[in-house]
């Protein structure tokens, strides 16, 4: 009995009585092998790349034990995994990233002054010095600069007031700038560069370094 499913025709015959010689019919006859139940199901697309939020499409069809085709499933219910979700015969992907700078560290910062800076500082020169301060992960200098508010403190061993400048005014201004000429001279600067974290993946709230200059005249 063949198992695909088919119309099978065969020949028939008839020996009409007082005869030994077999007569065929008129017509063909034959077998028909119908599909048996559900044994399996594929889907398609077998495999399928999806960008993060996107989406695909899928069919299921059904055999029986032969593989004989049944035709599509309507009625299938599709889970994707991990991540995602289906609605009828549709999924879609969600992605969940975790990076290495998103772990628990600690921030350092740094100031570096201009190569154009003299030391000491002539404060009979034109021009301006300059300072930039900026924060780093500890854990790895490599990673992206870690997100913070800053500020620049600045003082005179004198006690006089340090001449004004944007960065001591205002916050989250990286580079310290002072009109040579507004400098006091013969004295002795102190510069701090203060960082707070903004974000609590970081194992330190507050981070600040510092430096000195000094000042001279030599009245050029």
């Amino acid at each position: 009995m063949p198992t695909t499913a088919a119309a099978y025709p065969f020949a028939t015959s008839f020996t009409p009585s007082g005869s030994v010689t077999p007569t065929p019919y008129a017509s063909q006859h034959s077998v028909t092998v119908k599909p048996g139940p559900l044994a399996s199901l594929t889907v398609s697309p077998a495999t399928a790349t999806i960008a993060p939020g996107g989406s695909q499409g899928y069919t299921v069809s059904g055999f029986d034990a032969f593989g004989n085709p049944l035709g599509a499933i309507t009625n299938a219910k599709f889970i994707i995994k991990p991540n995602g979700s289906c609605v009828a015969s549709t999924c879609t992907t969600s992605v969940t990233f975790t990076s290495e700078s998103s772990q628990p560290a600690e921030i350092g910062v740094t100031i570096t002054p201009s190569p154009d800076n003299p030391s000491p500082i002539d404060v009979s020169l034109p021009g301006d010095v300059n300072w930039t301060g900026a924060a780093y992960n500890v854990e790895d200098a490599a990673a992206p600069a870690p997100p913070v508010d800053t500020e620049w403190v600045c003082s005179a061993a004198s006690g006089i007031d340090c001449p004004a400048a944007q960065a001591l005014d205002a916050p989250d201004v990286p580079t310290l700038t002072f009109v040579i000429s507004q400098l006091n001279p013969g004295d002795e600067y102190t510069i701090t560069f203060v960082a707070v974290a903004a974000s609590d993946n970081y194992t330190t709230d507050e981070a600040a370094t510092s430096r000195t200059f000094t000042t001279t005249d030599s009245g050029g």
